[in-house]
């Protein structure tokens, strides 16, 4: 009975953590929560940066698609005037 309570008390004892042990699982702890927390400002960056190519892409898309339809509409008043003017050369030249 005697060995079997100092059995029990040595492995209590060893259970017990020491100083340096704690401080190491403290800096561990914090060296990962860090390095996570750098992972994670380094995606929002890229994130950030994504958008804002992508903004920019599409402002000029945006740009292209409006020269786009002022040109078609100036070809759809050309192509308005021509038909215009082949209706009236065309009703001329009955008899």
């Amino acid at each position: 009975m005697k060995i079997i309570l100092i059995t029990l008390a040595q492995s209590a004892a060893e259970a017990i953590p020491r100083p340096d042990v704690i401080v190491t699982v403290i800096v561990s702890v914090t060296a990962g929560i860090v390095s996570v927390w750098g992972w994670f400002r380094a995606e929002l960056k890229t994130c950030q940066d994504d958008r804002k190519t992508l903004f920019d892409d599409f402002k000029k898309s945006q740009t292209a698609q409006t020269v786009l339809a002022v040109r078609v509409g100036q070809l759809e008043t050309l192509v308005a005037q021509l038909e215009a003017r082949i209706e009236r050369i065309s009703q001329k030249q009955l008899p």
